[in-house]
Parts: structure tokens; sequence; C-alpha cells
């Protein structure tokens, strides 16, 4: 049904006006814009999460150059989405990273990321 459909989405700019949105606008900051501070706005105060820093920390560890593809499924609860992330890195095969488990909610006026974790498998 369209609820466990696989919403598969190419890199874009993302915003906040929702779940997946804020998800796309999260990657965005990584990969494309390369900023921690950027990506860490996208994420609700007092949710664990990195902090700025250390997101840009992996961002520096990523080479310039690398580009990404974004693989969305809508999760057991509103809010809920099944994240897998493809790099492909200049000169290098393509990772696909662990899958993670990824929580969105309404903050004020704009949907925010507040939680981060491993799929159930």
């Amino acid at each position: 049904d369209a609820l466990h459909a696989i919403v598969s989405i190419h890199p874009g700019a993302g915003g906040t006006e929702s779940g997946i949105a804020a998800i796309m606008a999260f990657q965005h900051a990584y990969y494309v814009a390369r900023s921690g501070d950027e990506a860490r706005t996208l994420v609700a105060p007092g949710a664990v999460a990195p902090s700025a820093a250390a997101i840009q920390a992996g961002i520096d560890s990523t080479p310039v150059g690398t580009t990404h593809c974004v693989e969305i499924t809508p999760g057991a609860y509103a809010g809920q989405y099944l994240v897998k992330i493809t790099a492909f890195r200049p000169d290098s095969a393509p990772s696909t990273y662990t899958p993670q488990l990824v929580g969105t909610a309404e903050v004020g006026n704009k949907t925010l990321i507040t939680s981060f974790g491993a799929a159930p498998r």
C-alpha cells in the first residue's frame, strides 16, 4: 500500500515542511553545503544527536566531490522513517551505509529531526 511504498528521492535542498523534507535538508547540508552548523539547525533542540562540531568532523572526513542518494521509507509510526544513504566518492566504489531509523516532529512552525537510531533488523 501507499504507506509502505519506498520513496526514492534524488538529492535536493529539502526544507522543514515535512519529515522527508527535513531529512533531505540534513543530507543536503552534509553532502552539498558541507556545513555541520547548517545540518544541526535541522535537529530539534534537546534531541540526542551529534553536535555541529561532530557533524563537521564527519563532513571533513568525506572527500569533496562526494555525491549521495537518499532512500526514505515511511516507518511504523507517524514522523518515523527508515533512511538509507549511498555515498558516491570520487575514485571509489559507492558505499551504502547501514540504514537508520530517523524520527521527526513538528517543532514550532517547522518539522525537525528528533532522533537518529539503528534500524530494526
